[in-house]
Parts: C-alpha cells; structure tokens; sequence
C-alpha cells in the first residue's frame, strides 16, 4: 500500500489522434492499475486533427468512462494537447501533472515513484529520460541502463538516457514516458508557443522543456524509474537516430530559443573530447554501416537473400 505524500491533488493527462482513440484503451487501464491512484485521468483531443485532417470518432467505451474526463479544445496544439488542453481543467497552482504518451503501458508504480522524487527535488520537473543540449549536434542518440557510460559522448551528440543508475539534470526532458509538472509553472503564455504544423507542434519536448527554462525550473532525469512497455499494436518509428524526430528537434530548438531567448550556445552543455581510439571506432562504425546500407543490403535483396536489420 502505497502512502500518500501530503493531499496534494496529482492527475494523469494524455492525447491522441483519430487513428489510436480507439486503440487506447491498455494505456488507460495501466493508469487506473496505479499504486498511487490519480485524482482524475484527462483523455485530451481536438475538434479537427490537422495532422491526420480528421476529426475523432471517440469509441463508446471512452465516452461512457467514469474515470476519464475527455478534453476536446477548439484549437489543435498537436502533441502538446497532452498538457495544454487540460490547464484550464485544473486552476490550483499546487496540482501534480503526470504528462504520459498514447502508445505506452506504464509501470504500476511509476505515479508513485514520480510523487516520492517530485517531494524530494520540490522544484524541479522530473522524468525517466532526458539530455543534456550540445552547442553542436548533428545526431540523436538514445542509451539505456549500462549503455549510457559505456562509450563516450561525441561532441555532435545529442544523448538521451533513461534507466540511469543516477540522476542527471537535464535541458530536454522526454515527457511521454512519464513525467511530472507542477500547475502553478505554467501561464496562458504558454499558449502562443505552438502554430499547427510549425516546428513546435512536433516537438512538445522541446516546447515544455524550453518554457520551463524560461521560467526558471530545472529538469531532471531521475534514477530508479523503468521504461514504460510499448504496446504490442502500434507500429511505431525509432525516437532516434537520423529521421523524423531528428529533424523536428533542429527546427524546434532554435525556434524556442529564439522565442524565449534562452539556451545560448555558450550556456550549453560542451562534451569533453573523446579519446581518439573512440573517434575512430565511431567513424569506423558509421563507415560499416553506410556500406552496408548502399552497397551490401541492395546486393542482398537482389539475391533474394534476407538483410541483417541494423541496430537503431
């Protein structure tokens, strides 16, 4: 039995588009199977996605959910409707936000972990996963556990970890496995950040992590916590590596920075430089892998031969 930390109110608040509302369904009950229960758990969409150019044809199931309170907003402020359409929801500046993706089944005692470390930081977001912001990045890269010591840093890296044995302050926090905010850290200014379909709008952790910095509150990747399981059914992109989300994060950096004037290059995290052993490993690697790539793999389908699927 878990102990409730003082009264203070703590909910859950999620979004999702046309194409999963109705797929929702083991994320929700992974929330209500909480040993710290929520106070409320928020389901966040909007009148039209302009993404999907759809609007929601929200299941039976959901409507009809006595623990769920659904949020539709007029306006679509993309994956950041996880936390934007349910402010209003909650006017007590000392409400607990726990911020969590559509596409996770989350740990048992991840609500009541976040409260215990929330406690003892006071001021500080917190989450299972961050990184700190190079000066120069050019590459996402994720380390998980034991991968995160076990080479170092390249200089146009830009490492998240999760799993760590200690905690790290961060500059981005990744919210969608789970994190926690404090109600009172966000004004209706907030609002103004994000235009469909601009760089921010894919980007929410970019958004929220940027907005806390210009409001002063430090982000920190807590130790002790377990990644949330994907679930089973969706097919979902690698987080990293040099695709989509590697592109939205160079768009959205800057944008924010700009914006709210804040991460200037020279406050910015500057990796020591690697041994030279390590820098020529990396090169080697990537060398590997691009010939593998161009040359071997189309080889190998030509052959009839099945690819080796390289590690992300």
């Amino acid at each position: 039995m878990s102990v409730r930390l003082r009264n203070e109110r703590l909910v859950v608040t999620l979004a999702t588009i046309p194409s999963r509302v109705s797929k929702i369904r083991p994320v929700i009950d992974s929330i209500k199977a909480q040993t710290r229960k929520p106070d409320q758990i928020y389901i966040c969409i909007c009148k039209f996605c302009a993404w999907e150019q759809s609007s929601y044809d929200v299941p039976e199931w959901l409507a009809e959910d006595g623990e769920v309170q659904l949020v539709v907003s007029r306006r679509d402020y993309g994956p950041a409707n996880k936390l934007l359409s349910m402010l209003h929801e909650e006017p007590n500046p000392a409400t607990r936000i726990v911020i969590v993706d559509d596409d996770w089944s989350y740990n048992p005692d991840m609500l009541e972990v976040l409260q215990e470390r929330f406690e003892h930081y006071q001021r500080c977001a917190i989450g299972s996963s961050g990184a700190r912001l190079p000066r120069k990045w050019s590459v996402m890269e994720a380390r998980i556990g034991p991968e995160i010591h076990a080479t170092p840093q390249m200089r146009h890296h830009l490492i998240f970890v999760a799993e760590s044995p200690e905690d790290h302050v961060v500059d981005i926090l990744q919210f969608g496995f789970g994190a926690m905010v404090l109600r009172e850290w966000f004004d209706d200014d907030i609002y103004d950040l994000v235009q469909p379909l601009e760089p921010l709008y894919f980007s929410d952790d970019v958004m929220f992590s940027g907005y806390l910095e210009s409001k002063g509150v430090k982000r920190v990747c807590v130790s002790g916590m377990p990644l949330p399981r994907l679930l089973d059914h969706w097919n979902v992109r690698p987080l990293h590596g040099e695709g989509r989300a590697t592109r939205n994060y160079k768009a959205a950096i800057p944008e924010i920075s700009s914006t709210l004037n804040i991460w200037s290059p020279e406050t910015l995290f500057n990796p020591p430089r690697p041994p030279a052993l390590s820098v020529l490993k990396y090169w080697a690697l990537r060398a590997i892998r691009k010939a593998h790539r161009v040359a071997i793999r189309p080889l190998l389908r030509r052959a009839g031969l099945p690819a080796v699927r390289e590690r992300k």
